[in-house]
Formats: structure tokens, sequence, C-alpha cells
């Protein structure tokens, strides 16, 4: 995701630090000449004039061009250390002072995103050192380094020490699964973020799909092409897949372009739920112009030849609704003549590089609550009492709440986070003029449930398998038993308005 632009501002910084290096070494070497070569002084008394010049304390009345010369540059190599110095020193200074702040967070990182992260953090600072031998004592840290495999070790090499630590550590993860992860978030204060699924999911949310799926009648087909299925396409899918669902009757079918053939294999075989379809196209999209003609939204996931391809897209899509991925903020007013198309940019990284996204507890702490939801509902039903006789229904046990969701699986809690993630839609649903009814918003929930599950492997099975990853209710909700079709509601009142309050 690192732009052009961005490499070229890091490659700048980079080459006027090696210039200044080697340019340290030039009053040397002019020195030399200038007092061994030209002044006829013997080599010891040369270096020794020489050096003298870098602390301004000439030690020889010589002079001819090339002391000159080192004279000046030498007082320039001298400023130019002396103010270095002072710029680490008083970066050190302020590290120390933001270790007293509350939210105190040092970020271990050797990229662009790390870089920024720290820029637009004000208690936070960048610590790019992949090999330290001990980690900052902040309140919390992120390991946030380019390569998945390098935020691993640097987790495992410090286990002990964020163990100990008892901070919060937020991990990020480009390419691999979190629920790969178990025996590292073993009693560790761990949090797991991607930057391509904080993106998708902020769009989904700006650019739901909601009102179209409420308001097609129950044959009509929303299709949504999704252009290229690297880091974003995938992304964009994932949390569609994931949480587009609003309706029993609806009909969404996603068009995918540019995947593998391990990736194809895997989106055709998976189950949908209901009447949304999956359609995995093997030419490349530049020679689909017919199917892309009939797309409702048509969704560029590639930053590379963007503009042009939104060119071509406008030459055979007669009304088209073109959603564009780039990093830059882009006016397609300046580039295009009309004012009316409609192009939708996505993708600004300045809002997604921000504690409030990369940092935010929301999820994880509604997951916690639904998981703590769960679990007193099961203990009533075991003890044969009713919900409101619990202490829980009007007071959250904390405690409860922290020992319970430490039992997780990773997996386990990736799912209570995803019933986060979906939340808000179900309140949408609930607070609209008439309300989607309670019965549909549970069957919307199992779909979405069973779609989390289909996603990461698991299938239908009489017995339950963990490690084969089989469940006995990844079947249709006319199935479901009602204590099954009723779990997944809010049924501690305390629970319930916590959870009102952050939506």
């Amino acid at each position: 995701m690192i732009t052009k632009n961005q490499n070229n501002n890091e490659n700048i910084v980079e080459k006027v630090k090696g210039i200044i290096e080697k340019l340290c070494w030039v009053p040397l070497l002019t020195g030399l000449i200038g007092y061994c070569y030209m002044g006829n002084m013997s080599f010891v008394e040369g270096l020794y004039a020489t050096i003298a010049l870098y602390f301004v304390n000439p030690v020889s009345d010589l002079n001819n061009v090339m002391v000159i010369i080192t004279k000046f540059l030498a007082v320039i190599v001298t400023a130019t250390i002396i103010i270095s110095l002072a710029r680490d020193a008083w970066y050190r200074i302020q590290n120390f002072i933001v270790k007293f702040y509350k939210d105190s967070t040092a970020i271990y990182g050797d990229d662009y995103y790390s870089k920024k992260f720290a820029e637009n953090y004000k208690h936070g600072y960048l610590c790019e050192d992949l090999h330290a031998k001990r980690i900052e004592k902040t309140k919390d840290h992120v390991v946030m380094f380019s390569d998945d495999l390098e935020n691993i070790k640097f987790i495992s090499d410090h286990m002990e020490e964020f163990k100990s630590s008892k901070s919060r550590v937020f991990m990020r993860l480009n390419k691999l699964d979190p629920f790969m992860f178990d025996e590292l978030d073993d009693d560790m204060n761990l949090h797991f973020f991607n930057f391509y699924d904080i993106l998708a999911r902020d769009y989904w949310e700006k650019h739901s799909l909601i009102e179209a799926c409420l308001n097609a009648s129950d044959e009509e087909k929303i299709k949504v092409g999704i252009l290229g299925y690297g880091n974003i396409g995938r992304a964009i899918f994932r949390n569609g897949y994931l949480n587009n669902l609003y309706s029993i009757t609806q009909n969404i079918e996603y068009h995918i372009w540019g995947c593998s053939k391990q990736e194809s294999a895997f989106l055709q075989k998976l189950n949908t739920g209901n009447k949304d379809i999956i359609v995995v196209h093997d030419s490349d999209y530049l020679d689909c112009s017919d199917e892309i003609a009939g797309m409702t939204r048509v969704i560029l996931t590639e930053e590379k030849n963007s503009i042009e391809l939104i060119r071509q897209l406008f030459s055979y899509i007669s009304y088209p609704q073109i959603h564009c991925y780039s990093e830059k903020k882009i006016s397609f007013d300046q580039i295009f003549k009309s004012k009316d198309i409609p192009v939708v940019f996505f993708g600004n990284m300045e809002g997604i590089l921000s504690a409030e996204t990369i940092k935010t507890e929301k999820e994880y702490r509604l997951g916690k609550l639904f998981n703590y939801n769960y679990n007193c509902v099961d203990k009533a039903k075991k003890e044969g009492i009713k919900i409101e006789k619990l202490e829980d229904y009007n007071h959250i046990n904390e405690e409860s709440v922290e020992s319970q969701w430490k039992e997780l699986s990773v997996f386990i809690k990736g799912s209570n986070i995803a019933y986060a993630n979906h939340y808000w839609i179900k309140k949408y649903l609930r607070s609209m003029a008439t309300p989607t009814p309670e019965k549909v918003i549970a069957e919307l929930e199992h779909i979405r449930w069973c779609r989390y599950h289909y996603f990461h492997g698991w299938e239908y099975g009489k017995e339950r398998d963990n490690e084969k990853r089989i469940h006995p209710l990844l079947v249709d909700f006319s199935m479901l038993d009602y204590d099954d079709k009723q779990k997944d509601e809010i049924s501690l009142k305390s629970v319930k308005e916590e959870v009102d309050l952050v939506y």
C-alpha cells in the first residue's frame, strides 16, 4: 500500500543523510591537501591542523584556497553534527516525557505507515529497531513492521516482557490470519489489526448496500463487480461477504476478477446461506465489458492506471456507479469535464493511521460483552431460572467479562468481534419506520454466523469437532431448535444499555 510518492520522499531523506555523512570526510581531505601538499606541512601536523578546524579553533596561520574551503566546509559539518545531536537529545527528552501519559505508546515499525502513525499520535513515538534488546516503558505498544513474520518474531522475542508489563499490545497483520496465533495470545493483552480490514469496514459502512437491498424487489439483483483481488480486493470482498446482510430476500451478486486459481476454487465453493451468489471470472476484466456494463456498482481496488480504467469504463457503461481505491486525495471534477461523474473515492490512509482506528477498543469491548451475555444466558438456562434473576442482569461483572474472554480461543474471540461489526446493521433495521421483525434479524444473524465459519473452512457435521472444523449448527435457520434461534439476543439489561450507548 506504499505509494510511489511516499517511497520517493523516504528515498530523498535517505539520500540527504548519505550526502551529509560523506561530506564529513571532505574537509579532512581538502585540509590535508591544503596543509600538507600545498603548505608543505608534515602529515601529522596537517592532520592536527585540519581536525582543529572542525572545532572552529585554527592552530595555523597558513592560508590557501584549499584551507579556506576546508574552514568553510568544516563549519558546516560541525554545525550539522551539533544540530543533529541536539535534535536527537530533544527527541529523547520528548520520548521520556511521553512515557508519563496514560496513553503513552511505543510504535515499533520500519515503513511509511509506522512513521506516519507516530507523527499523528500525540503521545506516541517510533522505535525502528527490530532487534531491540528490551521494550519501551510505555502503557501501550503497537508492533507494526511491514513484514508479518517480523511482527511475530518481535512479539515472541519480548513475550515475557509484554506479559509482565500487563500493557496492551496491538499487532499488525497484513496477510496472515490472527486465528493462527492462539499461543501468542495466551496471557497477553494482545489485539490484532489489519489496515486492509479497517479500510474495508470503513468502506462498507460509508457506502453500504442497505438501502439498495431493502428497496429492491424480491427478484432484483444487486451486482457488485470487484476489479482486482489483491490485498484491497480481498478485504473488500471478505468484509462485504461477512457483513452485507440486510434482508432475507436480498440478492447480491459478487463478481470478482483477478483471483489466483487457488482463491478461485475456494470462492466458488463458498456457501452464502441465502440467495447471494459469488461469481469468479477467469478472464481479465479489461476483456469483460459486457459483464461489467451490467454491474450495479464497480469497485476498482488497484491504483495502477485507475484513471485510465475509469475512462474506459465510462465508454461502455451508461449509468455506472464507480468506486475507486486510491491513497491519494483526488478530485475527479478536475480530471473529467462533467461534474456529474458518479465516481467515489475511498482509501485515504490519513484517517486509518490514527489511534481511533488502530488502538480502538470498541470492537473488542463489544465482543467481550456479547460473549458475557451469551454465558449468562447459558448459566440461567442451566440453573433453570429467569435471566432477570441473575445479578448480572442489572450490573456487569467486569471480572467475569475479562476472565471469560481470556478462556476463549482467538477464533471464538474473532467470532464475537465479527458479531460486533455487524451490530450497527441490526440496530439500523430495528430503527426503521417499519422495524424489521426480530425473527428476521435472528435469521440474518444466523446466516452471518454461518458465513464466518464457512469463510474459515468450517462445514456441517452431526458432531462438533473443533480440530476438523465441523459444527452441527451450520444448517438452515428453520432447522434450529427454539433455544438456538434465540441465543444471540442481548438478554442482559446491563449489556444492552452499554451497547446502545456505543452505537
